[in-house]
């Protein structure tokens, strides 16, 4: 072999083609271009069935996820209709997934208090959060009888009936209890039955009896300090029906705060963003309502509402993504309709979407000033 032109050229035929190269390697370069096209395509088909497997194992998902939701729930649902409750009240959702409930350094409570208050057949988890004023005196005696005692020294308390999901120790709930005690109210919040570090399952007959509990267990310490209902969303279920309870009975508080809350379980379950999934199933709302009336779950704040004698707070925000603005409406006007002439009066507040309020109305700086309103004038 010899060089020619910076070429490399073979002995037996030293003549170059056109463009530089060597027929024999030219030949060679040919048969080697035809075996890359063919690589090619073969890669570009294989490319295609990798891809039509993707696709077929994302419609298999899919379909897996469809089939589930609207024919496994709906028969699961019809056959055992007690599996409604995990839907309703939605205990096992909680963060963290293990909690203390003594650690208030990790909720960022100052002097709090974790107890229990006995019930017929067990007992309940219950926080008591003192008003601001009050630390002080926490710091030197944070005894039992401490924080009992404190509460018949005239600052208002509010007995706070949390939604569902969750526990007492829900991160949006921590922020209402904060601006609560900064404006010098006791909180006494609770785990009704199943929720939380409470035994039992929840039902709302039984929710209600807790909430009877817990309002009868302040009354033996309160004297003469003012105690307030608070009911959250389905907390407000149970909130007004115990007040509707009380007012029959007259064992009757200052007030009743109700917060986004619900007209009816019905109204509440289709109007949440998790019922859109089956809303416009005309056979699942039947069976949806079937296993709501098997398990007695109604939580009918439009008819309780119209025998609640005491005094009532309702506030709303236009923007509520959890509990839609017409839900509340509802319940407004079934208050204004249904309650007497003859029992105390009944205020809305309406919180404008440009607030942001959504699901929760610490997020309004107007909050403080309005709650301080109604517990002072009813106090």
């Amino acid at each position: 072999m010899r060089l020619r032109s910076g070429h490399v050229v073979d002995q037996a035929s030293d003549e170059v083609t056109e463009n530089g190269e060597v027929p024999l390697f030219a030949e060679r370069k040919a048969k080697s271009m035809q075996k890359r096209h063919k690589s090619v395509g073969v890669t570009s088909f294989g490319t295609f069935l990798c891809r039509l497997g993707r696709w077929k194992k994302t419609f298999y998902i899919i379909g897996t996820i469809l089939f589930f939701l609207y024919v496994i729930v709906p028969t699961l649902l019809y056959l055992f209709p007690s599996m409604i409750k995990i839907g309703v009240f939605l205990t096992m959702m909680h963060w963290p997934i293990v909690i203390d409930f003594n650690d208030f350094g990790y909720f960022k409570l100052t002097a709090a208090r974790n107890f229990r208050v006995p019930t017929q057949d067990s007992s309940l988890g219950v926080w008591h959060i003192p008003p601001k004023s009050l630390v002080p005196k926490f710091m030197k005696d944070n005894s039992s009888e401490a924080y009992e005692n404190s509460l018949s020294d005239g600052y208002p308390i509010i007995l706070y009936f949390h939604g569902n999901a969750g526990t007492r120790a829900g991160i949006f709930r921590l922020r209402m209890y904060r601006i609560l005690t900064a404006n010098d109210k006791h909180v006494i919040t609770f785990d009704y039955r199943g929720f939380a570090d409470s035994p039992g399952e929840p039902t709302e007959n039984g929710m209600v009896e807790d909430g009877y509990t817990m309002l009868k267990w302040i009354r033996k310490r309160s004297g003469k300090s003012p105690v307030f209902l608070w009911g959250h969303s389905l907390g407000s279920g149970v909130a007004t029906k115990l007040s509707k309870q009380l007012s029959k009975e007259g064992f009757v508080p200052n007030g009743l705060v109700l917060e986004a809350p619900i007209s009816s379980m019905r109204d509440a379950a289709f109007g949440h963003p998790l019922g859109a999934l089956w809303r416009y199933m005309p056979f699942f709302e039947a069976i949806f309502l079937r296993a709501l009336e098997d398990q007695h779950i109604y939580f009918n704040n439009v008819e309780s509402i119209g025998d609640v004698s005491f005094p009532i707070l309702l506030m709303h925000a236009e923007d509520d993504g959890i509990v839609p603005y017409d839900i509340g409406l509802k319940l407004v006007e079934a208050a204004r309709k249904r309650r007497s002439r003859d029992f105390a009066p009944f205020k809305f507040i309406s919180f404008e979407a440009e607030q942001r309020c959504g699901h929760y109305m610490f997020r309004s700086k107007d909050l403080p000033d309005i709650i301080d309103k109604f517990v002072k004038q009813y106090s």
